[in-house]
């Protein structure tokens, strides 16, 4: 924007970015990485000499496959990297991207980066071995175990998507990648709660399938 090119901030937030690419969507995880990488790229050029960038993401798969970029080429550094707590946000309410509906934030990690230092920071990696953003290295993400309200979102896209209708359990269930494919208990057990708050619609099986087809509300 041409205004803000002449603005410098002391910390520029990123929460829970996302393309609005299904999670489903075998491009999801590439979009999502491009995302951040174009993000950082611009907003280094907006931060004061002392300020921070701070990227908010959930550590759950599939978001623990968005690393990093090597950040040789940046003008800033990874600094930090702490839990991301909402309340510290009164008011703050956390939407999926398509649909807008409230979700929940589960477990996630607010990553800091800084272009303060990186020069004399530079120097004493060279001097002791540490860690130095001018190394190739990948930042990633700590995997943990895919939950409910991961599941919920995951569900949600699916069924939003253009190109899929009159889904049961398992065509649900196939759409996961493999690595974080539930069991059919539990992607039952969300189905089902997402009917209770009114959020899924439960349809009548298809073909010779007892199981019921989902449709969003």
């Amino acid at each position: 924007h041409p205004f803000l090119k002449h603005w410098k901030f002391d910390i520029i937030l990123f929460t829970f970015p996302h393309t609005g690419v299904p999670n489903s969507n075998p491009e999801s995880i590439g979009s999502n990485k491009q995302l951040i990488r174009d993000f950082l790229k611009s907003a280094q050029q907006l931060i004061s000499p002392h300020g921070e960038i701070n990227v908010t993401l959930k550590t759950s798969a599939p978001y623990d496959k968005w690393t990093f970029p090597d950040f040789s080429a940046y003008e800033i550094k990874p600094k930090s990297q702490y839990d991301f707590d909402s309340q510290l946000f009164p008011g703050y309410i956390h939407r999926s991207t398509r649909g807008h509906m409230d979700v929940n934030s589960g477990k996630a990690q607010t990553y800091v980066f800084s272009r303060e230092n990186k020069g004399k920071y530079k120097d004493y990696c060279e001097k002791n071995g540490s860690f130095c953003p001018s190394s190739s290295f990948t930042l990633s993400i700590g995997f943990f175990t895919v939950d409910d309200e991961d599941i919920e979102i995951f569900v949600m896209d699916v069924l939003t998507a253009s190109d899929i209708e009159n889904c049961n359990v398992l065509d649900i269930r196939r759409r996961f990648p493999e690595a974080i494919r539930p069991d059919t208990r539990q992607l039952n057990r969300v189905l089902y709660g997402l009917e209770y708050s009114n959020r899924l619609r439960r349809g009548p099986p298809k073909g010779t399938s007892k199981k019921p087809t989902w449709e969003v509300v």
